[in-house]
């Protein structure tokens, strides 16, 4: 059997870097994982071949090899999806659809002409897939049983090129312990954490680091410490490997704000070269958390646990949601002063969104306030609202805009960048220097050495020469950079990839400011006043 794997075309988002891709010569933003681990699944006889279209659509080439066509797609996906499923079957292909999209409407692929919709997790449904290949059965397969990690494969990175993609998305454990309303986690996966041993996780360490592959790794766990004891001894494991091969992957994990109670958890994420770590703090408000049942941000000031994780050496990626049952006008004022007194350089904003499966979808439904089962874009300048909300929806259209107008303009981010990384705690080497005491060497690489990443220094490069020369704020970066080399020089690498990274959201802030000009346009006017700037 010939099978290609075909990856559709994501809509453009924060996530998907495209400055810093142009910059550093990479043409994707991840490796797609699911189909990575599918194809492990598949049997070894078949002959297989991956697509990701986001690097290139695919060919007459790549068309005319297979026998079977295979497409994992998430919602965002949804309308390339669509168009991959009708070119397969034009040209007379066997079409297999599998992933979150058809996990949320699997009639509309079936309609579309796709001979098998697959839902469920790939260790547990690829068995009836081949099972209903065989039987010539099409229609839907579904496998809503939970399957042990254990059984999981390592995915197949011989299948692509990774150094063409800015990032690599590992996953060690499925689920979460806890079930906000919003969330379609543990409708997927259960509140139950799943985890694959340390083990197993390194062997998948292994398998991308034999591809030569050094920088940056994405373990796409929903909470990597949903399960305390696990992810303690795994850090500790990934920690010896790491140290044996000179440190080839920087990590970025997702957490809960209550990391910030836990000083063990945060000197052993640092220990295993973990840097970023991506909280969902989605409101500031205690009552609009309670009422979407994120109590857990309720236990502790999420400020000081902020304020903690960065003392300790973790930067902080922060999510907020707009637009939550329950949030009381000047939302985008409050999130402001939140960002200002914790200087969190980085954040994330998003229209609340209801999504098939959760609890949110489900009440919004009974309450005759669903619009549509899917979210029509999950663009970040999307301002489509897929339900109605309790707040009049140009209130809260201006104030996500007004949340990105403040939070990124430019002063402000590079200021709220310079502080957060002058209250860091040096790195471990340099503490180590100033207190006049040996650091243990790192074992030689058991592979050879480790390059310097050139991509992280031709974008460093270009933001040296953007924000030290072209902006109107290079005065105040050339200060905030002395000042970093005076006062905190080990973690200068961190305030300029902050730099970096303000560079997308700048350009994202102003794809939203657009949007949203041109949503008042099509309504007639200006939806009215904006809210005051926090820091005024």
């Amino acid at each position: 059997m010939k099978a290609l794997l075909l990856y559709p075309q994501q809509e453009d988002s924060y996530w998907g870097l495209n400055l810093t891709r142009r910059l550093a010569g990479v043409r994707g933003i991840a490796p797609p994982l699911a189909l990575l681990t599918v194809a492990a699944s598949l049997p070894q006889s078949w002959e297989l071949r991956l697509c990701d279209a986001n690097l290139h659509p695919p060919t007459d080439e790549d068309w005319a090899y297979s026998d079977l066509v295979l497409i994992s797609s998430i919602l965002p996906q949804r309308r390339a999806c669509l168009e991959l499923v009708r070119a397969a079957k034009a040209r007379g292909k066997t079409v297999v659809v599998g992933g979150l999209y058809p996990w949320a409407l699997p009639q509309e692929l079936v309609d579309a002409g796709a001979d098998h919709v697959v839902q469920g997790e790939s260790e547990a449904v690829v068995p009836l897939l081949l099972e209903a290949l065989s039987s010539g059965r099409r229609g839907v397969i579904s496998a809503p049983e939970a399957p042990s990690l254990e059984s999981s494969p390592a995915p197949r990175f011989d299948l692509v090129t990774v150094r063409d993609y800015a990032y690599v998305v590992l996953q060690t454990t499925r689920g979460c312990p806890h079930d906000c309303e919003f969330c379609n986690v543990v409708s997927l996966y259960g509140r139950r954490v799943r985890a694959k041993p340390p083990a197993q996780v390194l062997q998948e360490f292994e398998a991308l680091y034999r591809t030569g592959y050094r920088g940056h790794v994405f373990i796409g766990d929903d909470n990597f410490i949903g399960s305390r004891p696990r992810a303690l001894q795994l850090l500790a494991a990934i920690k010896q490997w790491q140290w044996e091969r000179g440190e080839p992957f920087g990590l970025m994990v997702q957490a809960t704000v209550d990391l910030g109670r836990d000083l063990e958890m945060i000197d052993a994420l640092t220990a295993a070269n973990v840097g970023p770590v991506f909280i969902g703090f989605e409101s500031t408000d205690e009552k609009v958390l309670a009422g979407s049942d994120k109590v857990h941000n309720l236990r502790q000031d999420p400020g000081e646990m902020v304020r903690t994780i960065c003392a300790n050496g973790l930067t902080v990626v922060g999510s907020f949601i707009v637009g939550l049952d329950g949030e009381p006008p000047g939302a985008s004022g409050r999130v402001i002063r939140f960002l200002e007194e914790t200087a969190v350089p980085t954040a994330m904003f998003s229209l609340l969104r209801s999504l098939p499966g959760t609890r949110l979808a489900a009440r919004l439904e009974r309450e005759g306030r669903a619009l549509d089962t899917v979210p029509a874009s999950a663009a970040s300048d999307c301002l489509d609202l897929n339900y109605v909300p309790q707040r009049p929806v140009a209130e809260i259209l201006q104030e996500f805009a007004d949340l990105w107008r403040q939070a990124y303009e430019p002063s402000a981010v590079l200021a709220r960048a310079y502080r957060y990384y002058r209250r860091m705690r040096p790195t471990r080497a340099a503490q180590a220097k100033q207190e006049g005491r040996p650091l243990a060497p790192k074992a030689a690489p058991a592979r050879g050495p480790v390059p310097l990443d050139r991509r992280d220094l031709v974008v460093l490069c270009w933001i040296v020469w953007q924000e030290g020369f072209l902006r109107s704020t290079r005065f105040q970066f050339w200060r905030q950079l002395l000042g970093m080399a005076w006062h905190n020089r080990s973690r200068v690498d961190l305030y300029l990839m902050a730099a970096a990274t303000a560079e997308e959201m700048i350009s994202m802030r102003g794809s939203v400011l657009a949007s949203h000009e041109t949503w008042k346009r099509a309504q007639g006017g200006s939806p009215g006043p904006s809210v005051p700037d926090a820091r005024s």
